[in-house]
């Protein structure tokens, strides 16, 4: 009798639970929507969300932008006519931008190229081609065109290279005006103003600060927060895979140098074990890419560098306490000491800045423990920049016997997968981070050092005149630029019907605006600009063989004249 009271009872619970809880929902929706005290507490939560989102993030985001705008004048007058540009590679990497829509408007996979080497196609692995960059730009091409969507990169790179060093900086230091002042002495460097000459690809660094940060996040806290850290590491390894290589390298190399740094600071292999688990979901999701660019370069079709090139593309010891040839005060100047560097100015320029320079000796002073590990980065990556062997002043042999010092460059170049790794002076980019993180821990120290730097009016100037210094000592205004216009004839091309590829004379694999072109007659061309050179069969044949220079529509000689027509045929 008893059991059959308490299953009648427990009937009764189970009919009336859903009610119940429904009732209960309501009630706490009602006392969340009307009651006086919830209302005043939600409004105070949101209003302080609101503000902390305006003023630590939208605000330094507009500060960004604004400083690109000026860093880049007259560029914001020319938006829709004029890309920055020194004649270089910057319409090469403007052909991407386009090459991607049309790849994936047509269904066609973008690494593989039929419009240039005909009719051979390309392939791009190795190339700049910076597929994220393109896919960011699709809105802004649908809609405006294809000059105003690379301009668009230009200042969203720009900006959001301010603004993740920022979180990077001001997690670290704990102070987010310490934050801030990192983020323009990383966004606004030589190497991210010169770059922006050519190197699209290059200029979209953001996503080495975003892994930062979550690695150090997911190495700081435990739990289903680490998971969470450990997946966004991962997605920023993947947005690094889409736009260059040798920025996967970095942070591959900044993971071994953080995770050995932690392993021995706590006596443990969890840091090793957590950077496994980033490396090994990154290198599963993007293995198909992987086994592309390996297969490309073991067919032997794209150009290795060599020993003299590697060489050639690394740092001189004095270029980093020298501002740039274009620096908008003492660009003469430095134009008079401009041959101590063997690389060309778009790669050796690489000023660190004299205010990073003393922000970071004052952290080396005041935050020794905090500034060490990014002491050793900044050490690390300026020696691998320096390349295989130390060159100063233009020189790399020294004394009346013409020897050498080799550097640990030189061990890179045996590890299997980096023998296609050319410029070894891009590797300043990881050095300019870790200044910039210096340079927030030495204002913090700073304000340690001296409390009434701390206050609300005396750290808004201070820190005002230290951004206005570093912007100064680095502007390299009025930027070049380069107009996009293409003669008409190129778009009678586009408006025919008759099949066929397009021949230029003279031939050139380095003529960028063969490329511009192309962005409007988009029929395929014999040769063509691609960052690495490959192997194609028609460079020996006449009249598409030979290197006459771009200047030259004479060809001296033609030896076997009647090869000519069977190669055009």
């Amino acid at each position: 009798m008893a059991g059959a009271v308490g299953t009648a009872k427990r009937r009764v619970r189970r009919r009336t639970r859903p009610s119940q809880q429904l009732r209960r929902w309501w009630q706490r929706i009602h006392r969340a929507a009307w009651s006086i005290e919830a209302t005043e507490a939600t409004t105070a939560t949101a209003t302080r969300d609101r503000s902390h989102l305006l003023r630590w993030h939208l605000l330094p985001l507009c500060v960004y932008v604004s400083f690109a705008v000026v860093a880049t004048f007259p560029l914001i007058l020319y938006l829709g006519t004029h890309i920055p540009s020194d004649g270089g590679d910057a319409l090469m990497n403007y052909w991407g931008f386009w090459w991607v829509r049309e790849a994936l408007g047509s269904g066609q996979n973008p690494f593989v190229t039929p419009l240039v080497y005909a009719p051979y196609g390309a392939p791009l692995y190795l190339h700049t081609l910076n597929l994220l960059n393109g896919l960011i730009s699709l809105p802004v091409q649908v809609l405006f065109g294809l000059t105003p969507a690379y301009n668009f990169v230009v200042f969203v790179s720009l900006a959001l290279n301010g603004y993740c060093a920022y979180l990077l900086v001001a997690h670290v230091s704990g102070d987010r005006v310490a934050g801030l002042i990192g983020g323009v002495a990383y966004a606004f460097s030589a190497y991210h103003l010169m770059h922006l000459l050519g190197h699209s690809n290059l200029l979209s660094s953001q996503w080495i600060p975003a892994y930062l940060l979550c690695l150090l996040r997911a190495l700081e806290t435990t739990g289903r927060r680490r998971t969470g850290f450990i997946g966004l590491a991962v997605v920023a390894m993947l947005l690094l895979t889409f736009t260059d290589w040798l920025y996967v390298v970095f942070a591959i190399l900044l993971t071994v140098i953080i995770a050995v740094w932690f392993a021995v600071a706590r006596w443990s292999v969890a840091p090793l074990v957590l950077g496994a688990a980033i490396g090994l979901p990154w290198a599963l999701l993007s293995l198909p890419l992987l086994l592309a660019t390996a297969a490309e370069v073991r067919s032997g079709i794209t150009d290795l560098p060599s020993l003299g090139t590697i060489r050639n593309y690394s740092a001189d010891l004095l270029s980093f306490g020298i501002p740039s040839t274009r620096h908008w005060l003492v660009g003469p100047l430095a134009l008079k000491v401009e041959r101590y560097s063997s690389a060309p100015f778009v790669e050796g320029d690489v000023f660190l800045g004299y205010v990073p320079l003393f922000l970071s000796l004052c952290a080396l002073w005041l935050a020794r423990r905090c500034a060490a590990l990014w002491s050793i980065i900044v050490v690390t990556f300026v020696i691998l920049s320096l390349g295989p062997v130390l060159h100063v002043d233009g020189r790399w042999r020294f004394g009346a016997t013409a020897w050498s010092l080799p550097l640990p460059y030189g061990w890179l170049m045996d590890i299997p997968g980096l023998s296609v790794v050319r410029t070894p002076v891009r590797m300043a980019l990881v050095g300019t981070l870790g200044f910039a993180v210096l340079s927030g821990l030495g204002f913090v120290g700073l304000k340690r050092r001296w409390p009434r730097l701390a206050g609300g009016r005396a750290q808004a100037i201070v820190a005002a005149a230290l951004v206005g210094l570093m912007l100064a000592e680095q502007l390299t205004i009025p930027f070049p630029l380069e107009a996009t216009a293409v003669p008409d004839f190129y778009r009678q091309l586009a408006a025919s019907s008759e099949p066929g590829a397009i021949v230029e004379l003279p031939i050139s694999y380095k003529r960028a605006r063969s490329d511009l072109y192309q962005t409007v007659h988009g029929r395929p061309i014999v040769a063509g600009y691609v960052a690495r050179r490959l192997d194609y069969p028609y460079r020996v044949l006449l009249p598409v063989g030979g290197y006459a220079p771009v200047g030259s529509d004479i060809m001296a000689a033609q030896t076997a004249p009647e090869v000519a027509p069977l190669a055009l045929a």
